[in-house]
Formats: structure tokens, sequence, C-alpha cells
């Protein structure tokens, strides 16, 4: 694995490299996707927004600065739509790509602290970045230690160079109850090819979460609505479910 930069902020200009960053939506408000957007159109030059409607497009973003386009509702988690985006950038020649969900958001430097990292650590195809956990409405959590680049890099946190694209391809042709984990699939394949990466620790992605284990990793009282992976029914569940399912458990 490459070396590990720390702590910077920096402006660079980046017009030598095309980046599309791909962004799957489904039922967020527009008011969301907007602060998405607007988090992509704050990086430096030459970057493209792909916004991707799961089957339910919001005409608004029409006229926004983005490629935006519509495909049919595949229900899977928002790996369709990455996947097509993806293969679209690449058809169109784009030096990198970075995945963004719709209920997320970017600090101000994050591509151009990747760019510089990039350009100074080796090169790397594949650089990873640190992220900063939210709670609706905006409130944060602190940093993720799951997403750390070691045990895991969530979806949001990649940036992928060109030649390695074809690794893209996980997004799609698989069963689709596998979408359920598909950036696991993701960071397995990645950690078994042994491909070169780079993390950087400083966090630059915004993760809003309803998990519970988030929740209790900040000891913030749970609430109701937050979600657990149910192993039984393989999917996740609500955490007012789950404690249902424990007190059954108990009395059995």
């Amino acid at each position: 694995m490459g070396k590990t930069p720390y702590t910077f902020c920096i402006t660079l200009k980046i017009n030598h490299m095309k980046i599309a960053v791909i962004t799957p939506y489904f039922s967020e408000s527009i008011e969301m996707i907007k602060r998405c957007h607007n988090s992509v159109l704050k990086q430096q030059d030459n970057i493209v927004h792909f916004l991707i409607a799961d089957g339910f497009p919001h005409q608004e973003i029409n006229t926004w600065e983005c490629q935006h386009m519509t495909i049919p509702n595949t229900a899977d988690y928002g790996d369709t739509p990455r996947g097509v985006g993806a293969a679209i950038a690449s058809a169109l020649d784009f030096d990198a790509i970075c995945f963004l969900d719709a209920d997320n958001w970017y600090d101000d430097e994050h591509i151009s602290n990747i760019v510089w990292t990039y350009e100074n650590y080796g090169n790397s195809p594949v650089i990873t970045v640190a992220r900063t956990l939210y709670i609706a409405p905006q409130q944060r959590l602190g940093t993720c230690t799951h997403s750390n680049g070691k045990d895991f890099v969530d979806t949001n946190c990649y940036f992928f160079r060109k030649e390695v694209f074809s690794l893209l391809r996980l997004w799609l042709f698989k069963p689709k109850a596998q979408s359920l984990y598909g950036d696991r699939i993701l960071w397995d394949m990645l950690v078994k090819t042994d491909i070169m990466r780079t993390h950087i620790t400083t966090p630059s992605v915004n993760y809003t979460t309803d998990y519970a284990a988030h929740y209790a990793q900040f000891d913030k009282p749970t609430p109701p609505h937050a979600r657990v992976y149910c192993t039984e029914k393989k999917h996740f569940i609500r955490f007012d479910e789950y404690l249902k399912q424990v007190e059954v458990k108990k009395i059995q």
C-alpha cells in the first residue's frame, strides 16, 4: 500500500485531468440532491457531475450544470446507476471516476487533495479518503473509524484512475441480493488483486448515516428508525424491530 499523507488543504487547478463524479438518486429530496451537487460544483475545474435517476427523475435537474439521465428503476441500492454512469464516463474518455451518493457531500478541497496526492504519492490508480459521519439534519458525529483504507472503504470515498476502470464492472452483472453489500464486493476485489492504493486520513467526504452502529460508536441515543442488519432476513431492519426480536429471543 502507498504512503499515507496527513492533513493538508490546498488550492490546485486540475484542467489536465477530466474527472467524473457519479451520483445515483432515487427518492431523495431535491434539496438534498442540490446540496450534493453544489458540493461538486465547488470543486476545481474540469469535473463533470453525472446525476443518474433510478427510475424517478427530478425534472428541475435538467437545468443544472450536470449530465442528467434516467434509467429504468432497478432498486439495487444505486449499483446499476453507478455502473451505467461509470461505463458512460469511460466511453467519454474521462481520466478518473468518483462516486457520491445523493445524501452526501464533499468538502471544498476534496478533489484537489486527491489530485495532489495522486501526483505526489506514487500515482496510485486508486485513492481513498476518510469520511465524516452525520445524522440528520446535518448533526456531526465524527470521523468514521470503519472506512479507514485498511478494513474497508465506503463507496463515496473512492477515486479511480482510468487504468482500473474495469473494476467498476462489479457494480453490475450480479444477483440483486448482492447489491446490499456491493461496496464490500468492490473492496474485497481491490484487496484480492493488491492494486496499489493510497489513503488520505483527512476526511473530506460527509456521509449521512442512519446505521445504529454509528449512533452507538459516538454514544448517541439510537432512534427507532435507525438501521440494523438482520442476519436471518438478510436485509436491514429498524432498530425498534431489532429490539423486539431480542426480547422474543430472551423469552424463548
